[in-house]
């Protein structure tokens, strides 16, 4: 990352890249794109976001639902681990 011609150390990079304001900065980007159809992998249907919305709050109704699979996800969301079993 350069930051007015100065370099900024990879580890300050990796912080910044965690918070909020960076992650909200990359999903308009991706955003943008989708909505000029330059997605290499996913294309982006306005009509269909009620639907995925739908879809999404199923999945999470599932999982709130089975104490297990609560159980699990909670516990799969350990910051040491670099993944998220949903």
């Amino acid at each position: 990352m350069n930051l007015l011609g100065s370099e900024v150390p990879a580890s300050q990079t990796a912080l910044y890249l965690r918070t909020l304001p960076a992650v909200r900065e990359r999903c308009e980007r991706v955003f943008e794109l989708a909505k000029e159809g330059k997605l290499q992998y996913f294309e982006y249907h306005a009509d269909q976001e009620t639907s995925v919305g739908d879809f999404c709050l199923s999945i999470i109704q599932v999982r709130l639902c089975n104490p297990m699979l609560s159980v699990f996800y909670l516990v799969s969301l350990d910051p040491a681990r670099f993944w998220i079993q949903l």
